[in-house]
């Protein structure tokens, strides 16, 4: 099945490098655990925009049900989840 690249947005109140790093660890480890369940799932990297609160991460899946799990499992809340395109995708 092919992997397809999925952005995850959610807010991080007051989000510094700590809450960043704990936010990684928590998707790490949960993507980790549905890999070995047979679930094709990465996370990729997340990045915070500071003064909005604002916290993107990009997922690859081979399915958007996946990233949902994935960030239910890291009790990492989401404001929306879309597939996306990356420049060397197109």
């Amino acid at each position: 099945m092919a992997h397809r690249l999925f952005l995850v947005e959610r807010y991080l109140p007051g989000a510094d490098r700590t809450a960043l790093e704990a936010l990684r660890a928590r998707l790490q480890a949960a993507t980790a655990a549905m890999r070995q369940e047979g679930r094709e799932v990465a996370w990729v990297q997340s990045v915070v925009v500071p003064g909005d609160d604002a916290c993107l991460c990009l997922f690859r899946a081979a399915r958007p049900a996946f990233v949902v799990e994935a960030n239910a499992r890291a009790a990492a809340g989401w404001e929306r989840i879309s597939p996306v395109l990356a420049a060397g995708e197109l």
